[in-house]
């Protein structure tokens, strides 16, 4: 017996358990796939996912994952895995030319929202989302997989007119932030291959490929074992295994090896700096790295360490949250975090955001928080508060497990499948959680700043324009070096026995009460005026969505205070209540899962907020702290004045924000309040007492308030904390319910502005009719979808036909606040040498919507997408609180979401053609056209 108890001891000891937590978990086994999935490879290599999934119901997501991407690509092929990716909506085997896009947009599926895809650097994902009650589309989709897979036609003609376009999404998305974080890569990636395989790829490759390297590419990497097809929906798993294995279980495997797929980050020897600068850069940004050799994350011991590091990190990045609001902090914001950073290499960053005469103050501060982790470690009160956040909310993600909606979960597997990141279930994860937590200790914790501070692998990177004033980079070392060795002052954490709210205050009634059966909506008039719509529903198994609002908002006071007004309650609401500051909030509710905002903006008072269902009372009262005992914060009003003054230069220098502002000025007619405001206005017109007033005085007074509440709550709940909590809010008839008129009103006549800004090669086309209708929420639909008639349109013109653009956007918005309004807008983005034929285009599309309409196919196109994205939104509790949001405030009955079908049904082609007449106004035109600098002289 002795003996066999000795060999027990030695059998634990030698495989390693975890006995100081709640459950003894085997260090080496492996953390297994999440069970509801079904999985399995089929005899060519290729690997498929299915998971069965209702949130949607009736619909599906699948996903095609080629593990190879731009780091695939050779020295002459540089830009080809994306063009590959574009040119499978150009044709395929069982889809001529762009018969794919328009068979799927006549079943209501959007190109864009529901069919895409995706070129990284070591993946190419294909999209699409369908309907799986229609069981031919079904069907059909994974056809459509299949000739991605291996059926993609390289027809010439279509390959030369995709030129243009992955040409103009380049200049698309050449962002100041794309330009910078790629001109950081050779330096911070250690010259690796990273830094030479950008996915966009070259544009004279691109320009000048021949076919068959285009074609060689997809021949040499699109092969089956190298894929994935990931599948997750209202279905039956079995049912998908079939359909997949008919469709691909013939593709061939070549006999060929594949090349190289994956590749090192060389490591460094030593601290490095790289100082980059943009012409267009705006903020000054600086970034610590540490980089190590990325660590497994597939048996049980990586995932605790990996728990240990989610940790660290929470409380580094509270730690430098509570710095933004010190008074005359350097930092405007800041980030921290422990993760993948490219490769075989993870990565350990404090990233902050300085103000501009504060840069080398804020690197200080940076670096300082970083060593005084490593010197003194975090605090114990800390780590309860941020074990508590983490358990509760893998608890609260492991309840909503059957309400996660499909998305989720197969941009998930694409991951797993991808990159090898885990993927065992919400219930497994947080039972891990549950079970793990109590076990890690403090030292723990502190260890991880020991393992990852080491100036091996440090880079610092500092951004900013051709201005900012750098440091030198000796200075920068010797900092290092001076404050890791300096004896810093450890951490002490400030909070004190604190609570949300000292005792109840005394509750008022429900004095009337209507319910609506169709909708199962019940609307409570409480003794204050105020108004409750509760619509309980199992949409969701614990989420509560809170939205609370009132006419009024800065239009209410005069020009005089209107920046003090309007910014309000973006710095009251971020200052905390009852003398507790919005950090202090933050940590008090650490272990629940609840959030409310106060906000002003030009014609409404707003409170939202959401939370799980036990916090109910807690978000309650914080809505009732909010709005009777806001806190007045100088450091809270500091940080806000210089994100404003920081904004005002970005519209300065930034060729982008320069050309919106001139639209903004122009259309609105210079009014005070229809665009930027200039730093010195912001110096010398806004004001904490001002703002705080303000704030004050609105939200003094709960009268005309009406808040909406959606989600998984008993009533009688509800009822209660209502009464407890929002009929108790005081009545001030001094306070003015309803927004006022400011008289704000946009341009007449024909306008036409160039704007000459920024470098690149690159313009910006926006288009704009406005003029005044009789606003009805029927009208404004119709609008809409006027605006999506020309956007399908001018998306065959423009960038099919004529491969100027890579995107056009065209919409019709309407309001009627300040007064019954309209805007009929197409922007797009193109060469500076296409602007005037690309106008032309779309003045003679418009034109001809104007003669002849719209097709019957077009139309059917657009309703079918319409009715799809309702009968989706149902299933969802903000699409309730949005609908009917809007339907009380135009005083419509509720219900009437219900009839929203009705009305997408009933627009017809001779409706739309008399709107285009009516609505494309050519007497009321704006043309604004943005040019780089260099064309000021042609």
């Amino acid at each position: 017996m002795v003996h066999r108890l000795i060999f027990t001891i030695l059998l634990l000891c030698t495989i390693t358990m975890y006995a100081q937590d709640t459950k003894v978990y085997n260090k080496g086994e492996s953390i297994p796939l999440d069970k509801t999935v079904l999985t399995g490879k089929l005899d060519n290599g290729l690997t498929y996912f299915i998971k069965e999934n209702t949130k949607p119901s009736d619909k599906a997501q699948l996903r095609l994952v080629v593990k190879a991407g731009s780091l695939q690509e050779e020295e002459d092929q540089q830009g080809l895995a994306h063009f590959v990716e574009h040119m499978a909506f150009n044709g395929t085997k069982n889809f001529e030319k762009n018969s794919l896009i328009d068979y799927l947009e006549k079943l209501g599926v959007q190109f864009g929202a529901d069919l895409n895809a995706h070129t990284a650097f070591h993946e190419t994902v294909y999209k699409l989302s369908v309907p799986t009650n229609n069981e031919e589309l079904f069907d059909q989709s994974f056809l459509i997989l299949r000739d991605w897979a291996d059926g993609i036609v390289f027809d010439k003609k279509e390959v030369d007119a995709e030129r243009g376009i992955i040409l103009a999404e380049q200049r698309e998305r050449n962002s100041v932030a794309r330009r910078l974080y790629f001109n950081s890569l050779p330096e911070l990636s250690n010259h690796s291959r990273y830094s030479k395989r950008f996915p966009g790829g070259k544009k004279e490759i691109i320009e000048n490929f021949k076919y068959k390297e285009l074609e060689r590419y997809y021949k040499d990497w699109y092969r089956p074992d190298l894929m994935g097809v990931i599948v997750v929906g209202d279905f039956n798993a079995e049912d998908v295994e079939r359909k997949i294995k008919s469709h691909f279980s013939s593709m061939k495997l070549p006999k060929k090896a594949y090349g190289k797929l994956n590749y090192e980050i060389p490591e460094q020897s030593e601290m490095k700096v790289i100082k980059l600068r943009d012409k267009e850069a705006t903020e000054v940004n600086f970034a610590l790295y540490y980089k190590n050799k990325a660590k497994e994350l597939k048996n049980h011991e990586d995932f605790r360490k990996h728990i240990i590091e989610k940790l660290y990190w929470i409380m580094l990045k509270d730690r430098l949250a509570e710095k933004e609001l010190e008074l005359n902090t350097p930092f405007l914001s800041t980030k921290a975090g422990i993760g993948t950073f490219l490769g075989d290499t993870d990565n350990y960053f404090i990233k902050a955001t300085l103000k501009d005469d504060m840069i080398n103050k804020g690197i200080t501060a940076a670096l300082e928080e970083n060593f005084r982790v490593k010197q003194h470690g975090f605090t114990m009160s800390e780590l309860e508060r941020a074990k508590l956040y983490l358990l509760n909310y893998m608890k609260f993600v492991a309840s909503e497990e059957d309400k996660i909606p499909s998305k989720h979960y197969v941009d998930e597997f694409t991951k797993y499948f991808s990159t090898g990141k885990i993927a065992p279930g919400k219930v497994y994860a947080y039972e891990f959680y549950n079970d793990v937590l109590p076990g890690i200790n403090l030292e723990e914790v502190n260890s991880i700043a020991h393992e990852w501070i080491k100036e091996k692998n440090m880079v610092l990177v500092l951004t900013g324009s051709e201005k900012a004033e750098f440091p030198a980079d000796a200075w920068l070392k010797q900092e290092v070096s001076k404050t890791a060795s300096s004896k810093l002052d450890a951490y002490h954490d400030s909070l004190a026995d604190k609570k949300i709210m000292e005792g109840k205050p005394l509750p008022g009634k429900i004095i009337e009460t209507n319910y609506i059966s169709k909708i199962g909506t019940t609307i409570w008039t409480l003794s204050n005026g105020v108004k409750v719509i509760a619509r309980p529903s199992t949409l969701q198994n614990g989420i509560v969505e809170m939205s609370g609002f009132r006419e009024g908002g800065s239009s209410v006071v005069d020009d005089r205070m209107f920046l003090s007004a309007v910014h309000a309650g973006d710095i009251i609401g971020r200052s905390g209540f009852n003398n507790i500051s919005d950090m202090d909030i933050e940590k008090l509710n650490m272990g629940k899962v609840v959030s409310v905002t106060p906000r002003i903006n030009y014609y409404d008072d707003l409170m939202s907020g959401e939370c799980t269902n036990p916090n109910m009372e807690t978000m309650l009262q914080m809505v009732y702290m909010y709005m009777t005992k806001p806190n007045k914060d100088k450091a809270v009003f500091q940080r806000a004045k210089s994100k404003l003054l920081l904004s005002d230069k970005r519209r300065k220098n930034n060729a982008n924000s320069i050309y919106y502002d001139r639209i903004s000025k122009i259309m609105t007619q210079g009014h005070l309040r229809g665009g930027g405001v200039d730093s010195e206005k912001i110096n010398s017109a806004l004001s904490l007492d001002e703002a705080f007033e303000f704030y004050k005085h609105r939200f003094s007074s709960a009268s005309g308030f009406t808040f909406i509440f959606t989600g998984n709550f008993e009533l009688n709940t509800l009822k209660d904390l209502v009464t407890d909590y929002l009929a108790s809010l005081p009545v001030n008839k001094d306070v003015h319910v309803g927004w006022k008129d400011i008289g704000l009103r946009r341009v007449k006549g024909r306008v036409k502005e160039v704007v000459y800004a920024g470098e690149e090669e690159k313009s910006t086309v926006n288009l704009r009719y406005t003029g005044e209708l009789d606003f009805s929420l029927e009208e404004q639909y119709k609008l809409s979808t006027l605006g999506k008639a020309l956007k399908l349109k001018l998306t065959e013109e423009l960038r099919e036909k004529m491969s100027g653009v890579y995107g056009v956007k065209a919409s019709g918005f309407s309001t009627y606040v300040p007064y019954e309004w309209y805007r009929m807008n197409v922007e797009f983005s193109c060469h500076p040498d296409d602007v005037e034929p690309l106008i032309e285009a779309t003045n003679r599309i418009i034109e001809t919507i104007k003669r002849d309409g719209i097709g019957e196919s077009e139309l059917a196109k657009i309703k079918k997408a319409d009715l799809a994205n309702h009968r989706d939104g149902l299933k969802y509790d903000a699409y309730w609180t949005y609908k009917m949001r809007d339907l009380y405030k135009n005083k419509l009955p509720l219900e009437e979401i219900l009839n929203i079908p009705d009305l997408v049904n009933s627009v017809t082609k001779e409706e739309l053609k008399e709107l285009a007449n009516r609505y494309f106004d050519n007497s009321n035109y704006a043309e604004f056209i943005l040019l780089p600098e260099s064309y000021k002289e042609k």
